[in-house]
């Protein structure tokens, strides 16, 4: 097929997006939030840009799917925003908020669903003078509708792993279409690149410019740790930091916890579910009640951990300076579907521990060759390394050691992709 046909195909079935969102609604909080946030998406954007701070058609449009595509976008919407106004947009709930937040930016907007006439109206309104995809999460109408306007498109922390649906048999020749209208694709690894290359195929007049510039989320987080503030909490003895953690997480980690507590009775933990609504307090509380721990809420307990077996975080966006109070870390989602930052607790100099499940994260596989952190298959596993690291603390602090030296050699994506967009926004303001 050439790309008519899979333009005409992908929105004979675009409708299903929606459909498929409702049906996801009817039991699905998250799913709920997105359709409700998505209510008025033309007024909402429309307010937020009715004064320009740019009166030159400096105007940049940014696309950051959940938390993880918005980390690795931070660093480039901070050095954009002094001399382009800045246009954020996101598909999950989950970074709604973080990104209404954050200083560097002009506006922030649920994306429409990838329908055309849906994403006819957003650059009605928003007008970018180019348009940025973190990661993966690239639109085929965004990028073919932006690029029959003459829009530059680029990738930043673009990813193409091995096993990845786009490169099936199917879906490559959709997204073929898509991806050799990337003027830019910067990619994480040299393997990310090659895969893109790959993809993209041969086209005419050479190409989207695809280069290795790294993953821009090294950058974020020490940035963040640097300006991490904040007493330790009054504890006891080790203290586990255990972050977006589900309930599969919980249900095993609790009991390898169990086992750490037999010998090391002082220890402590500090539970961060991934999203600490109160139906999953309840639950984690359920849960702890279960076993037998004691524990509290931050939002009661304060700095006053001392009296709890388990300290429960009630709040969003505490994780990245929490992990530092620990001794050992665990990183969530390893047990459902896919491990979180691994590189929030690694620069601190905590070793890392998580779950079986670790395919999406590169950086989770090398922490692992480095040697700063284990991959527990199951409960007594994972026991058995929290085990350990608790009886061994100096081999503890050797693996943390090697964790933060390997953070600090992957510093310096962030200016990289700037140099490499720099020709682009050079366009936008000729």
């Amino acid at each position: 097929m050439n790309g008519a046909a899979w333009r005409w195909a992908y929105n004979a079935a675009a409708p299903l997006m929606g459909i498929g969102m409702r049906l996801a609604a009817g039991f699905n909080e998250k799913a709920r939030e997105a359709l409700k946030g998505r209510k008025g998406w033309k007024k909402s954007l429309a307010e937020q840009l009715k004064t320009r701070r740019m009166t030159d058609g400096r105007r940049v449009w940014i696309h950051a799917a959940s938390v993880g595509e918005f980390e690795q976008a931070k660093p480039l919407l901070e050095t954009l925003y002094p001399q382009y106004e800045c246009v954020v947009s996101c598909f999950s709930p989950s970074v709604y908020g973080m990104a209404s937040r954050f200083h560097s930016q002009d506006a922030v907007v649920y994306l429409p669903l990838d329908y055309r006439r849906n994403i006819r109206a957003f650059l009605d309104i928003v007008q970018p003078a180019a348009a940025v995809f973190s990661k993966f999460d690239v639109w085929p109408n965004c990028v073919w509708e932006a690029s029959r306007r003459g829009i530059p498109c680029a990738l930043i922390a673009g990813t193409l792993h091995e096993g990845s649906k786009r490169l099936r048999p199917l879906a490559r020749g959709l997204f073929r279409s898509v991806y050799k209208e990337l003027r830019l694709q910067c990619a994480v690894t040299e393997e990310d690149a090659e895969r893109l290359r790959k993809l993209c195929g041969k086209t005419s007049g050479g190409g989207p410019r695809i280069l290795v510039a790294g993953d821009t989320r090294y950058d974020q987080v020490f940035a963040r740790s640097e300006s991490a503030e904040g007493d330790p909490p009054d504890r006891r003895g080790l203290t586990v930091v255990a972050g977006s953690v589900y309930a599969e997480d919980e249900n095993v980690l609790l009991p390898a916890f169990a086992r750490l507590k037999e010998r090391h009775p002082d220890s402590g933990l500090c539970a961060v579910p991934h999203e600490p609504t109160e139906s999953n307090l309840r639950a984690l509380e359920r849960r702890l009640k279960a076993h037998g721990f004691s524990f509290g809420r931050l939002s009661a307990l304060g700095s006053h951990w001392r009296g709890a077996d388990v300290v429960a975080v009630d709040s969003v966006g505490l994780l990245a300076g929490l992990y530092r109070f620990g001794d050992i870390a665990f990183v969530g989602g390893s047990y459902r579907a896919r491990v979180h930052n691994v590189m929030e607790p690694a620069v601190f100099g905590k070793p890392v521990l998580f779950g079986p499940k670790m395919d999406n994260s590169p950086e989770a596989a090398a922490l692992l060759k480095a040697g700063a952190a284990v991959k527990a298959a199951d409960e007594n596993a994972l026991a058995d390394a929290l085990l350990h690291y608790a009886d061994h603390p100096s081999l503890a602090a050797k693996a943390g050691r090697k964790g933060r030296e390997f953070i600090l050699a992957n510093l310096g994506a962030a200016d990289r992709t700037i140099a490499a967009l720099r020709p682009l926004m050079e366009k936008v303001s000729s």
